[in-house]
């Protein structure tokens, strides 16, 4: 995971930043980068606090998500927001070097200096690219002028850490806490802390049903919890708990896909989990089923937006054949491997380090079918599979897997 801390120019009203920012994290969404994506917007404030108005339009925000519309009060800050030039500062995160011109017609940057505006957010993602924070970018309206700066893990462990702190206990602070503990929960499963990032993703999900009881919380926050929760335990071979909570996500986002398309993906992604578990609990039949219908949902969203979608769809393909391998369908299994095999070797022309990795795993699958009709055509895509893998030194046991495999076949 890496991190970007996103600093606001002087002036920024946090409220309307914070719902304009919101709304282009949607967008984002709906171009299929959902949910790599965690802002964090608990500590965007050091030295200066929310008005009170701005906390009652706050609960209205968060009531008015749940049918997928903005409050009008937030609507309403939004446009009382001075119009600032929008700008993107170049930065360097993990060597991807981002060009002062992401944004054409861009600003100066010197009124945008970190010591000169307290207000900031925190970007975490699996993977940030220069052209993750250009869209990103692109899709916040231009009320705000906005500079990206690195920011390590650690830093961010710190803010996360310092914001629960300050906010456990204080009752009116729960969403934020609850935000929070969420936040650093995902942050220490990735960093491979599952102990501890367990007991605080409990924490948030019972506070995010707390203030869904209230009527001050979203359900979509309550099924983000629950998936995230459910993928600590299926990881700690919780696998029972996980089910349960899967479930429990998949149930709030189909009635919220309903009114909303944004939550088709995170539906998907449900399927595909839950479809894992399954598998792995001894119940083939009903993962299958969960895999089709998240191939269903993407093939439909890859109609409408033919080149964010296109992995999905592969990787589902993928997905849906390891299960239907498994159960014996060997034949059935090698078409949809063709399938995500077509997508994937078009996406590693322009991006060979990421997608490589997955066409070797694609490669190596498709071998076993092909070696029992023609020896030499499994052969040779295992000898595919073999060279991809050994250009990555994090790969080296699948690329000796490979070998050996080859041995047994020559």
């Amino acid at each position: 995971m890496e991190c970007v801390k996103i600093y606001f120019a002087p002036g920024a009203e946090p409220f309307a930043a914070r719902s304009a920012l919101e709304k282009a994290l949607r967008s984002v969404n709906r171009a299929g980068l959902w949910p790599t994506l965690y802002l964090d917007f608990f500590a965007f404030i050091e030295e200066t606090g929310l008005p009170e108005a701005a906390a009652d339009d706050m609960e209205m925000s968060a009531l008015a998500e749940n049918t997928g519309q903005n409050s009008a009060a937030s609507l309403e800050k939004t446009e009382r927001t001075p119009q600032l030039v929008e700008n993107v500062e170049a930065v360097n995160v993990e060597n991807a070097e981002i060009s002062p011109a992401v944004v054409e017609n861009s600003a100066p940057t010197e009124s945008l200096a970190p010591l000169e505006s307290p207000f900031f957010g925190v970007l975490l993602s699996t993977e940030i690219t220069p052209e993750l924070l250009r869209e990103f970018a692109a899709r916040t309206d231009s009320a705000f002028s906005m500079s990206f700066a690195p920011l390590t893990l650690a830093d961010a462990e710190a803010i996360y850490r310092e914001a629960v702190e300050t906010c456990r206990g204080e009752d009116a602070a729960l969403a934020q806490m609850s935000a929070a503990c969420e936040h650093l929960s995902l942050l220490l499963f990735d960093t491979r802390r599952a102990t501890e990032a367990e007991s605080l993703c409990r924490e948030a999900l019972d506070g995010y049903r707390r203030l869904l009881q209230k009527r001050a919380g979203t359900a979509d926050a309550v099924a983000g919890a629950c998936y995230h929760l459910a993928r600590i335990l299926y990881g700690r071979s919780g696998t029972q708990e996980a089910e349960t909570l899967y479930c429990e996500a998949l149930d709030i986002y189909r009635e919220l896909s309903k009114r909303n398309s944004d939550y088709q993906v995170p539906l998907a992604r449900t399927c595909q989990n839950l479809a894992l578990c399954l598998e792995e609990r001894g119940r083939p039949e009903a993962a299958e089923w969960f895999q089709r219908n998240a191939l269903d949902i993407y093939r439909k969203l890859a109609e409408r937006d033919a080149a964010a979608y296109a992995p999905r769809v592969a990787a589902a393909c993928g997905n849906l054949a390891a299960a239907l391998k498994s159960s014996g369908r060997a034949a059935e299994a090698a078409g949809l491997y063709r399938v995500a095999l077509n997508t994937y070797t078009k996406l590693v022309r322009d991006n060979p380090a990421k997608w490589e990795p997955t066409l070797g795993f694609l490669y190596e699958n498709l071998a076993a079918f092909e070696f029992a009709r023609a020896p030499e055509a499994g052969r040779a895509l295992l000898r595919s599979a073999w060279m991809l893998y050994q250009k990555y030194p994090d790969l080296s046991a699948e690329a000796e897997r490979v070998r050996a495999q080859l041995r047994e076949w020559s």
